[in-house]
């Protein structure tokens, strides 16, 4: 179990805020369009989501890399809520991870869920990302046991 009593004022690492910046100044172009800028943004998300699946199966922390790929992810969807949750997803998997307590189902879920994100955004498919995003969601509030029932403190 999580107490998560903390999860929207813990402060962001300095290397999750750089990595934003990154994404918001140099890629912020529609990854689903055909223009130059476009196209930087979609191989931006790519990139993103090959090192986390890269440190998952070579056994290596993923921290950083989760970050990356969340942080495209918010920079492609132009989703301002999504952006404002962005530090408490960070704070969220980086606990997750760290704890270690998740271990292989976690990372069979995110490698699985990424991976079908990955397919509809290269689809160029909206919904069936969206669909996807949810249940990559579900699975990992599930996973680390941040549903309703489960997390102290808040609501």
């Amino acid at each position: 179990m999580i107490y998560a009593d903390n999860a929207a004022t813990t402060k962001m690492s300095g290397a999750a805020i750089n990595a934003m910046l990154n994404c918001m100044e140099e890629t912020w172009g529609n990854p689903s369009s055909l223009y130059a800028l476009g196209q930087r943004a979609a191989e931006a998300l790519q990139t993103a989501g090959e090192r986390v699946a890269a440190c998952i199966r070579a056994g290596e922390d993923r921290t950083q890399a989760d970050r990356d790929f969340h942080a495209a992810i918010v920079r492609a969807t132009h989703n301002e809520f999504m952006a404002r949750l962005l530090p408490v997803i960070s704070q969220a998997v980086e606990t997750a991870i760290v704890s270690g307590q998740h271990g292989d189902r976690l990372a069979e879920h995110t490698l699985r869920d990424h991976a079908l994100l990955m397919e509809f955004f290269e689809k160029r498919d909206p919904e069936g990302a969206r669909h996807a995003m949810a249940v990559h969601m579900r699975h990992a509030m599930d996973e680390m046991e941040l549903g309703q029932d489960n997390v102290k403190g808040g609501a």
